[in-house]
């Protein structure tokens, strides 16, 4: 399968001089070499049920961005769309249909204990809450410590709304989520506000602290201007993300500004109403649906729009954001965003030089601020390069990882 316990060699990165990653070799054993010197690689598993879901992009930049820390991947799923270069494995190739729902009701599995202890891993990083509480029994049995990211629903979502879902992981994570608390050696919050959120479910407050996970501010450097009086809208289409609210405010100014338009990349169990919505405001011309698109493509989209527009909002069941990564990657692009005050999104908008926050479901003020940076495309380009400076000097993925990996430190 690969992984860290292969002879063979595996590409990984270095810091350089200038602070930046460079590539390096690294053996068998754990080493790698830079400029003739041999270093000493310590040996991180990521963890995550599905691996590389086109929403999640995140994990894959922050894990590639590790320096001093070797990443393999681990899944519960079957991968089915495998970067090319990354080490990973996953359980589903070991377990049958009887044993992955026994995983699943019971949170334990030993042939997922037996594959992360051939990994000879030094630390395990599990993203979101439940992958966090599924991988706790293989990090006992292998004596290595856990971290764990939470992103938002994990800890925003009530213990009645999960259980209401009847799906067993769902459930057994609503019963079982304050143990986090007791087997995790970090619990890392991607803003100040889910820490505050987990901090009121009842998890310890010396094990939580906020750790942003940045943006590669190279990947993202700032697109050219001038830029055409579009809007752009990244989310998977589901009640938090507020593309409803955002068709109706496009709908409220699309007749004052004739050569807009409203593109939508993402798809979600919401499609087939928000389409239906376009249509009934007679817009199918003017708001474009693109589905899912490559990572590039998504960026390529963002960097030629003027406004990148995120009108996040609190879901019935309490899901909410962390501090969505897309709407960073559109500061760090140079394009001016719109977005609402809403959980952790203040900490990245965090004056009015760098973007433009409304209440959550405002959509008369939401209207009002595409109208005005559809109508001022200098005001708009200045709005942008702002969150561009911002972005770089307070969410640069590089810098962010080293924090990380000092966080990797504490807890081993």
């Amino acid at each position: 399968m690969g992984g860290f316990g292969s002879s063979r060699p595996v590409l990984r990165r270095e810091l350089v001089d200038d602070g930046r990653p460079a590539h390096s070799v690294e053996d068998g054993e754990g080493r790698s070499c830079l400029g003739g010197r041999l270093l000493v690689v310590a040996r991180a598993g990521i963890f995550r049920h599905n691996l590389f879901v086109p929403s999640e992009t995140f994990i894959r930049a922050q894990a590639g961005a590790l320096s001093r820390y070797s990443p393999t991947f681990i899944a519960r799923r079957a991968i089915t769309d495998r970067p090319e270069g990354v080490d990973a494995v996953a359980l589903s190739s070991r377990v049958g249909t009887v044993g992955d729902a026994l995983y699943g009701m019971t949170g334990t599995s030993r042939a997922l204990n037996r594959l992360v202890a051939e990994q000879n891993l030094d630390i395990v990083h599990a993203h979101f809450g439940p992958d966090g509480l599924y991988a706790v029994g293989a990090v006992k049995s292998a004596k290595v410590p856990l971290v764990v990211t939470l992103h938002g629903r994990d800890v925003t979502v009530s213990k009645q709304a999960l259980i209401a879902t009847r799906r067993p992981m769902a459930v057994n994570y609503a019963l079982r989520r304050l143990s986090l608390g007791t087997h995790a050696e970090l619990l890392i919050c991607v803003s100040d506000q889910i820490r505050q959120s987990a901090l009121a479910l009842g998890l310890p407050e010396n094990k939580l602290l906020t750790h942003y996970i940045g943006v590669d501010t190279e990947l993202f450097a700032v697109a050219p201007w001038p830029r055409p009086p579009q809007i752009i809208h990244v989310a998977r289409l589901v009640e938090k993300k507020g593309t409803a609210d955002l068709i109706s405010a496009f709908a409220a100014v699309a007749g004052k500004h004739s050569d807009a338009t409203l593109r939508i990349i993402g798809d979600g169990p919401l499609m087939e109403s928000l389409v239906a919505q376009v249509a009934t405001l007679g817009l199918t011309d003017r708001v474009v649906f693109l589905g899912r698109q490559s990572e590039e493509a998504v960026r390529r989209e963002i960097g030629a729009s003027r406004i990148f527009a995120l009108p996040s909002v609190t879901a019935a069941n309490g899901d909410r954001e962390g501090l969505p990564i897309a709407l960073v990657e559109a500061m760090s692009l140079g394009t001016a965003v719109v977005s609402t005050r809403h959980s952790g999104i203040p900490e990245a908008v965090s004056t009015d030089t760098v973007g433009i926050l409304v209440a959550e479901h405002d959509v008369d003020g939401l209207a009002a601020s595409l109208d005005h940076l559809l109508g001022d495309e200098v005001a708009a380009r200045a709005l942008g390069l702002a969150a561009a400076a911002h972005v770089a000097s307070n969410f640069d993925l590089v810098k962010q990882t080293q924090k990380l990996e000092s966080l990797y430190d504490s807890a081993r």
